[in-house]
């Protein structure tokens, strides 16, 4: 269980957090369209910095499905190219929204994801029909979004962007994370952190039943 004392916000990550994710159905449905084995699509969609450009804003999102189709030659509609990169979205566990409402009785909650519009759009898709709720911004005091920042974790830069736009104070701030480098980035500036993973998720960091 997590040590809460001094904490006055907490920030969360948004893939794997909050939102299940399974990056292989995506790798899966893209070999299919593309008839390309999933590693070499995880290589050149992944670990490429194809995502991670359009994560940081650089690409529109036509931008980025037309890319995705000349990088893998692709003959299908964009929205068959958007169906296959929305398909590692999976669930929003309610209890985890339960949670995320009795913290904000006592601390500032905000979000800090990587992530692109195309996906960002579907996670408020997935909330309202896994929880009820219509927008992330109905349960954070603000959403932070890599796209629209222009920047990405784990870089040193996007952690001061928050505390900066929320005025908050390093030492009094807790980030989650699924990804422990981008708790090393956090960590850089005093930011409190904590590791989540599928066996310790938020629930289990928190005490919360399920």
């Amino acid at each position: 269980m997590l040590e809460l004392k001094g904490i006055e916000a907490i920030v969360f990550d948004l893939g794997g957090v909050i939102i299940d994710l399974d990056f292989q159905r995506s790798f899966d449905q893209f070999s299919t369209l593309s008839g390309k084995s999933p590693e070499m699509i995880r290589q050149g969609v992944f670990e490429s910095g194809l995502l991670h450009r359009y994560e940081k804003g650089l690409y529109t999102d036509a931008q980025f499905l037309a890319e995705i189709e000349r990088v893998f030659e692709l003959r299908c509609e964009p929205s068959s190219i958007e169906q296959a990169f929305l398909a590692l979205l999976l669930n929003i566990p309610p209890a985890r929204i339960a949670l995320i409402r009795n913290l904000s009785k006592k601390y500032r909650l905000f979000v800090l994801s990587n992530t692109s519009a195309i996906h960002y759009k579907e996670v408020n898709a997935i909330l309202k029909r896994d929880t009820g709720h219509r927008h992330l911004n109905d349960l954070f005091e603000k959403v932070f979004l890599s796209f629209e920042l222009g920047l990405l974790k784990p870089h040193e830069e996007i952690y001061a962007a928050v505390l900066e736009q929320a005025q908050l104070k390093a030492e009094h701030t807790l980030f989650l994370d699924d990804n422990a480098d981008n708790l090393k980035g956090a960590a850089a500036l005093g930011i409190r952190t904590a590791l989540v993973s599928k066996e310790q998720s938020i629930l289990t960091l928190f005490n919360h039943d399920a």
